[in-house]
């Protein structure tokens, strides 16, 4: 099954940085503007789906196949970033991850929030500055001691995370009224998360020197000291 990657409007990582993200084999897609940053990097996405309306000069399409390039309203119920996940999702894409979309229109930031609470939510997504990935089951995040991350909660509750490894363990976070780990750290080169209820989204900062790596898998977390996190 191959990874989607789906290319958005706004400020992403740096040419070399979306160079260690894209794999050869990947299926690529571009959301309107998100095509002036796949090309600027060398990447020619299969598809380029939207309105097109924040395209630098649509006379890039032109260069295009026909067939791969998908021309919508600017009046729709869907944005863009939600279309081009749909088009990878029909061709079983997994996972899919976005590169983009930093810095740009609030609106529009927390319109791709919105798509993490979906049931079918996208596996990453890549800012200048950030990653920003769904936590909905158990998580290690490998990073250097002291590399900030955040954690929130997503949708409706209730929720219910312990972790391991964090400055502030958030096992005794009151997420229900409105809490959040702000600006949390790791203690040491790995954290542990282990999800009871609900989903979160995490941020991390998107530096080589603090972000190394993140796996998904199921495990059962040791009892650790809480302190009181951040809120």
């Amino acid at each position: 099954m191959a990874r989607g990657i789906l290319f958005i409007a706004g400020n992403g990582p740096a040419p070399e940085r979306i160079a260690e993200i894209v794999q050869k084999d990947d299926v690529i897609c571009a959301a309107d503007g998100g095509l002036d940053t796949a090309l600027a990097c060398g990447i020619h996405p299969r598809f380029v789906v939207g309105d097109m309306d924040s395209l630098a000069d649509r006379r890039v399409l032109e260069d295009l196949p026909p067939e791969a390039v998908m021309v919508y309203p600017e009046d729709k119920d869907k944005t863009d970033t939600e279309i081009g996940i749909a088009q990878l999702r029909q061709l079983n894409c997994c996972p899919i991850i976005i590169i983009g979309g930093g810095e740009g229109r609030l609106d529009h930031t927390l319109g791709l929030i919105k798509c993490f609470e979906k049931e079918q939510p996208p596996d990453m997504w890549y800012t200048a500055r950030e990653i920003i990935r769904p936590l909905l089951c158990s998580a290690e995040i490998k990073a250097n001691p002291g590399a900030p991350v955040s954690v929130y909660p997503l949708g409706t509750g209730p929720w219910r995370i312990e972790s391991r490894g964090l400055h502030w363990e958030i096992d005794k976070v009151n997420w229900n009224a409105g809490a959040m780990s702000l600006s949390n750290r790791f203690r040491n080169g790995r954290v542990f998360f282990e999800v009871k209820a609900g989903r979160f989204l995490l941020i991390l900062c998107n530096r080589p020197s603090s972000y190394q790596s993140g796996i998904v898998r199921r495990s059962k977390l040791a009892k650790v000291s809480r302190r009181p996190c951040l809120s």
